[in-house]
C-alpha cells in the first residue's frame, strides 16, 4: 500500500471512529429515553441498570455502522474535495479508482467484520441482556414468567412438536394451541388442533378443548375428527413451557436457518424467518454498495455542481437505500415478495446505480 492509500485510509479510518462512536451513542441515548421510566418504576439498581445499557452496546453498535459508514466516507470525501487535495493527486497522475480503492476495500472489512459481531457477539449479549431486563429488573424469575406468545417447544422424546399461540403460566392455560406427531423420520403422522387447553392438575395431564384430529395416513389420504373434549396424557408440564425463550429475530444466521427447517418439518410458513436469514447476508453488502453510491457524487469531478450540493445528494441517496431496503424487507414480510429478493433487490438495485455513475468519474 502507498503513502498516499495509507493516508486515505486513515483520514477515513478517523472519521469513521468518531461518527461511531456518535451514531452509536446516539442510538444509547435514545434506549435510555425509551427506557428509564421503566428502569425507575420497577426500582432497578444501579448495577442492573448499566448492564441494561451495556449489554446493549454490541447490538446497537451494529445497528449504527452502516451509518457511521455513509456520513464518514461522505466527510472524508468531501473534505479532500474542499481541500483540492483530490485534484493535487489526480494531477500528480494517480488514478482515480486507486484514490477510492482503500475507502472500498475497508469498508468490505467492516462489512464482514460486522457480519462476524452479529453472528458471534450480539446473540450472546442479547441473551445477556433479556435475561437482565426480564429476571433482575422486572423481577420475573425464570420458571415463572407472567405470560408469551407464539411458544414452540419440542417434547422431550421428540416426538410431539408444539406450537401455543399464547399461554398463561399462572392459569396454566393455553390458547390456540397445536400438537405436530412425528414419526421416527420426522414425518408429520397426526395433527391436533385446539382452541384452548389447560392443565388438569390432579390427573397431571392436559385438557383440549372444542377441537379436531387430523391422521395423515400411509395411502396419502386424511382421517378427520373433531371432539369437545380430549385428554392427554403427555411428558410436558406447565413449568416445562416457562424457560427462557430466545427470540428467533436475535438468533445467528446459522440458528435462524435451523429454525426455519424446524417450521418447515412441522407445516408453518417460515417467510419472515427466511426474509430475516436473508437479510443477515445482505447487509454486510449493504454497508460497500452505500459508499460505491455516494462516491461519484461526494468527489463531484464531473457534475456541474458545488461539492456542498454533491454531498448533499450523496446523504439523500444513502438514507433513500436505507428506507428502501427496509421497505422491500417488510414487503417480504408479508409475502408481497419473495423473501431473497426482498433481501438482496435493494443491494442489486444501487449496485448497478452506483457502478453506472462510477463510469462518469474522470481519472
Amino acid at each position: 500500500m502507498s503513502i498516499i492509500e495509507r493516508y486515505i485510509l486513515k483520514r477515513f479510518l478517523v472519521f469513521l471512529a468518531l461518527f461511531h462512536i456518535g451514531t452509536t451513542t446516539l442510538f444509547l441515548l435514545a434506549e435510555f429515553i425509551e427506557r428509564i421510566d421503566d428502569l425507575v418504576e420497577k426500582s432497578a439498581s444501579f448495577s442492573h441498570s448499566f448492564l441494561y445499557f451495556f449489554y446493549k452496546i454490541p447490538m446497537l453498535s451494529v445497528e449504527a455502522m452502516p451509518v457511521s459508514v455513509l456520513l464518514g466516507s461522505v466527510t472524508t470525501l468531501f473534505i479532500f474535495s474542499r481541500r483540492k487535495e483530490i485534484l493535487s493527486m489526480l494531477v500528480s497522475g494517480i488514478s482515480i479508482y486507486k484514490i477510492i480503492s482503500p475507502i472500498l476495500i475497508a469498508t468490505l472489512a467492516i462489512g464482514l467484520l460486522n457480519f462476524l459481531a452479529s453472528e458471534f457477539v450480539t446473540p450472546k449479549t442479547n441473551e445477556l441482556w433479556y435475561y437482565n431486563w426480564r429476571v433482575n429488573i422486572k423481577k420475573i424469575p425464570i420458571k415463572s414468567y407472567q405470560e408469551q406468545n407464539s411458544v414452540w417447544f419440542r417434547s422431550k422424546d421428540k416426538s410431539i412438536i408444539w406450537f401455543i399461540n399464547h399461554y398463561d403460566p399462572k392459569l396454566k392455560k393455553m390458547k390456540n394451541v397445536t400438537l405436530f406427531f412425528l414419526d421416527n423420520d420426522y414425518n408429520l403422522r397426526k395433527k391436533i388442533q385446539a382452541p384452548q387447553a389447560k392443565w388438569n392438575k390432579k390427573n397431571s395431564n392436559w385438557i383440549f378443548f372444542n377441537g379436531k384430529i387430523q391422521t395423515f395416513l400411509a395411502s396419502g389420504n386424511i382421517d378427520k375428527q373433531e371432539f369437545d373434549k380430549l385428554k392427554m396424557n403427555v411428558f410436558e408440564k406447565p413449568s416445562d413451557f416457562q424457560d427462557i425463550k430466545k427470540d428467533p429475530q436475535q438468533m445467528n444466521y446459522r440458528e435462524i436457518r435451523s429454525y426455519i427447517d424446524f417450521l418447515k418439518q412441522t407445516g408453518v410458513n417460515p417467510t419472515k424467518f427466511e426474509v430475516e436469514k436473508w437479510s443477515k447476508l445482505a447487509k454486510p453488502f449493504m454497508i460497500f454498495i452505500l459508499v460505491l453510491v455516494i462516491i461519484p457524487f461526494t468527489l463531484n469531478n464531473s457534475f456541474n455542481f458545488s461539492s456542498a450540493i454533491g454531498t448533499i445528494i450523496s446523504v439523500v441517496l444513502g438514507f433513500s437505500f436505507f428506507v428502501i431496503f427496509f421497505a422491500s424487507l417488510s414487503l417480504g414480510n408479508n409475502g408481497t415478495l419473495p423473501p431473497f429478493f426482498s433481501a438482496f433487490a435493494p443491494n442489486v438495485l444501487f449496485l448497478g446505480f452506483g457502478t453506472y455513475f462510477l463510469t462518469f468519474l474522470k481519472s
